[in-house]
C-alpha cells in the first residue's frame, strides 16, 4: 500500500497533480471536473450500484468505519498518518464519536 500524499507531493512537498478529487465527494468533484474539461457526458457509477456501497439491509453486511476496533483505528493511524495530516482529515483515537466528519478540512493543497 502507498499513501496518498506520495501520488500527490514529490519529495520536496510540491504539489505534482492537477486535479484532487475527494472519496467523500467524489461523484460531485468528478462531475465538476469533467466539465471543466469539456467531458461531461462522463459519469462515475452511483455508489449504490456501483459496488462500493455498504447496504445495510443487505445480508451481505459489509463493515463501515464505525465499527473498527481500537487495534484497527491504531494501525491506520500509523500508516496513514502522513495522509491524515496533509490532507486535512482528522484522526480518531479509539471509537468515531456521533459527530466524526469524514470531510477533509484542506480543500486547496495549491
Amino acid at each position: 500500500f502507498v499513501n496518498q500524499v506520495n501520488y500527490i507531493f514529490d519529495n520536496n512537498g510540491n504539489v505534482i497533480v492537477k486535479n484532487i478529487l475527494h472519496y467523500e465527494n467524489l461523484s460531485d468533484e468528478f462531475h465538476s471536473l469533467m466539465k471543466k474539461y469539456g467531458l461531461s457526458d462522463l459519469e462515475l457509477p452511483n455508489k449504490q450500484s456501483g459496488g462500493v456501497y455498504t447496504d445495510t439491509n443487505s445480508l451481505e453486511k459489509k463493515m463501515t468505519y464505525r465499527e473498527l476496533d481500537e487495534e484497527s483505528i491504531r494501525i491506520i493511524n500509523n500508516f496513514a498518518k502522513p495522509d491524515f495530516e496533509r490532507l486535512g482529515y482528522t484522526m480518531v483515537e479509539k471509537k468515531f464519536a456521533e459527530d466524526y466528519s469524514l470531510e477533509a478540512t484542506v480543500s486547496n493543497l495549491h
